[in-house]
């Protein structure tokens, strides 16, 4: 059986949802996006998984002023896993308060709930490089930062010495790339 077309319309809200929800600071709301038990995979990013609504809602306040001002989703595509469930593949805009922005890709896993389709399961990946190819994930930005002198905090990145305004040095979607010359960015 085919998703509906309110499948897909309730499905494409719900992914649309989180960015408003997030952006309010109504995390006490999780449970209209997520379900109780889901798994918020953030290994690109370093941190591993967060597993269930409550640890994500801690996480995002410990996080505080450094989370983005702005979750924007866009290219939406939903395919059927079966009759209770869909993969949702969504391109995600992180705009913060000082104007930079990175690019992620979510993917999902939304089940269809008593109460409507939850995600299950989320991956996010932060997109750092130009037409898919690799970069230098932010475990390995962390590894070359953590390498910088001790003492006082570094003052340029160590992937591509640019000064700490480098997106790679806030570990953040990293925009250098290893190996080009120093001072550019891609």
């Amino acid at each position: 059986m085919e998703l509906s077309e309110q499948d897909r319309i309730e499905i494409s809200d719900l992914i649309n949802l989180h960015g408003h929800l997030t952006d309010a600071g109504d995390l006490d709301r999780a449970s209209e996006l997520f379900t109780p038990d889901v798994t918020y995979d953030l290994d690109d990013f370093g941190v591993g998984s967060l597993h269930g609504t409550a640890v994500m809602r801690e996480a995002a306040l410990a996080l505080g002023n450094a989370n983005p001002v702005g979750h924007h989703v866009t290219n939406i595509v939903i395919t059927r896993i079966d009759d209770h469930s869909a993969g949702v593949r969504s391109k995600g805009i992180g705009v913060m308060a000082d104007g930079t922005a990175g690019s992620v890709a979510y993917d999902d896993i939304v089940t269809r709930q008593p109460d409507g389709w939850k995600i299950s399961y989320r991956k996010v990946t932060a997109r750092r490089a130009a037409l898919g190819q690799q970069e230098a994930g932010a475990r390995d930005v962390l590894e070359l930062c953590a390498r910088q002198p001790s003492g006082s905090p570094p003052t340029t990145c160590a992937v591509c010495t640019q000064p700490t305004r480098c997106m790679s040095f806030r570990s953040r979607a990293p925009a250098c790339r290893p190996g080009s010359r120093a001072g550019t960015r891609s």
